[in-house]
């Protein structure tokens, strides 16, 4: 590759690192500040607001997927963090912050990660940024790929570009400085409970959460775990020489859904592993007229936690039995 092709790819990923901060801080400057050093004797929840949306939206707001039950038990007070993903509109993120906004004190509070962040999260996260791509130089250039000998680094070349000095690295440090600002303006929280699905941002809330308050943190594998979910394991490298490491951004516990996925991650995770009851299905509703329309066969229909994705399967089903 020469030099002037390398120098090229540099600066792309530069510039949509720069980017993606200044995106991140457009797009949500409809949530306004709110101060939380009311709360007290509380726990702390994290979710996405991708899964809430039709309830955030219409007039269910303290609806919730996956917390709703526990939510519902009196003398709890609790704040419900909401994470907008990548994929949110605009439109949708003016009607969460508009709900957010205008909320009353309650012991269920919601807010957003994003009504945190300020001018000078923004300054902060592009000289932190700045500082991060300027160290890493080195590590961007050919050499680095053609001395390393792991053929796997090199077919990932792109997407290890993009983690550590592109877009993916931009938002991470975004997210560090938000969370680190989240923490410093609230009081203690008795518990953290998050969905567990290994992005950067729970690494950043489990190393700041154990660096501030040091809690316990309870991360919930909402969905099935197989054997080969890479993400949930750790290699017995880390376990044995980077234990102190791995413990600091490393739930104190993992709730998973049954004995199976505990088996499954037993071996190679450093957290305590409890099984919990599925929280995602517990209000799960079927319409009446949602039938499998089959007599003749006996078949086990192993449903999604999503409607749309479970009515599909039965009408494809129908289908193929007419």
């Amino acid at each position: 590759e020469s030099k002037k092709r390398k120098k090229y790819k540099n600066i792309n990923f530069f510039c949509e690192g720069i980017a993606t901060i200044l995106i991140n801080f457009l797009k949500n400057i409809f949530f306004v500040k709110k101060k939380l050093s009311w709360m007290k004797n509380y726990n702390l929840y994290l979710s996405y607001f991708s899964q809430n949306k039709k309830n955030f939206i219409s007039k269910n707001f303290n609806q919730e997927i996956f917390w709703n039950n526990i939510l519902k038990l009196k003398n709890k007070n609790n704040l419900i963090v909401m994470i907008p993903d990548d994929n949110i509109s605009i439109l949708n993120k003016f009607f969460l912050s508009s709900k957010i906004n205008s909320q009353k004190k309650n012991k269920n509070f919601y807010i957003s990660i994003y009504n945190f962040l300020d001018i000078n999260i923004l300054i902060k996260s592009i000289a932190l940024y700045l500082k991060h791509f300027w160290k890493l130089k080195k590590i961007i250039s050919n050499n680095f790929f053609l001395k390393n000998k792991s053929p796997y680094l090199i077919l990932m070349k792109e997407k290890f570009l993009d983690d550590i000095i592109g877009k993916n690295i931009a938002i991470s440090i975004l997210h560090y400085l938000i969370f680190e600002k989240i923490f410093n303006s609230i009081n203690n929280p008795k518990k953290i409970i998050f969905l567990q699905e290994y992005q950067s941002w729970e690494r950043i809330l489990i190393f700041l959460s154990k660096k501030k308050f040091n809690i316990n943190t309870f991360g919930y594998a909402h969905s099935s775990i197989r054997f080969w979910d890479l993400r949930y394991f750790n290699s017995f490298k880390d376990l044995n020489q980077n234990k102190i490491t791995l413990k600091k951004i490393s739930p104190d516990v993992i709730l998973v859904n049954s004995r199976y996925q505990k088996k499954v991650i037993h071996k190679n995770s450093i957290s305590s592993i409890k099984i919990c009851e599925s929280s995602r299905y517990l209000n799960y509703k079927f319409k009446k007229n949602i039938k499998l329309r089959n007599n003749s066969n006996s078949i086990l229909v192993i449903f999604d936690g999503l409607k749309k994705q479970d009515i599909y399967l039965i009408d494809f089903l129908n289908k193929v039995y007419e």
